[in-house]
């Protein structure tokens, strides 16, 4: 029939037997794993740890991408950057020792980096201890407050005995 679509004849998913698989996941060569850590180590190089862990997870997501161009330094202003994400020169971030990529103080950002990565790990250990042991300490509060609640009871209706037995004589 002219003018009729017949969709069955063309590719689609949901009219395959089977299940779909891409072939995305297809192994590496030698080459191209020597050269993804070439990049992710000279990334990294000179940096502070939070830009650091900045580049990781760009390069880790797929975001990371390469300097086409060489770059201006913002203090020099000489044409010498060479490397992705940064803002100085390598001579000009060590004679003012600071990151290339942040511009701050690479001896206070590692410091400050080191203690807000330990704060945020005991922070999330203390909650984890919470949440198992809050169950655990709410079973046991329970136990004891009726623990402690049958004793009070059990003094309170004396008390209020003897002041009856008080009123009546």
């Amino acid at each position: 029939m002219p003018g009729r679509n017949d969709w069955s004849s063309g590719f689609t998913k949901s009219a395959q037997k089977s299940k779909f698989i891409r072939n995305r996941d297809v192994k590496m060569k030698d080459s191209e794993v020597r050269k993804e850590g070439n990049i992710t180590r000279a990334m990294c190089e000179g940096i502070c740890n939070r830009c650091i862990d900045k580049a990781q997870w760009r390069f880790k997501y797929d975001k990371y991408k390469p300097l086409k161009n060489v770059g201006n330094c913002q203090q020099c202003k000489q044409k010498c950057i060479t490397k992705a994400y940064r803002t100085l020169c390598d001579k000009c971030a060590t004679a003012r020792k600071v990151c290339p990529s942040c511009v701050v103080d690479m001896k206070e950002s590692n410091d400050s980096w080191e203690i807000a990565q330990l704060k945020s790990r005991t922070a999330s250990k203390d909650k984890k201890a919470k949440q198992e042991g809050g169950a655990e300490g709410e079973e046991e509060g329970d136990q004891e407050s009726v623990e402690m609640g049958d004793e009070v009871d059990g003094e309170e209706p004396d008390a209020e005995a003897e002041d009856m037995d008080e009123e009546e004589d």
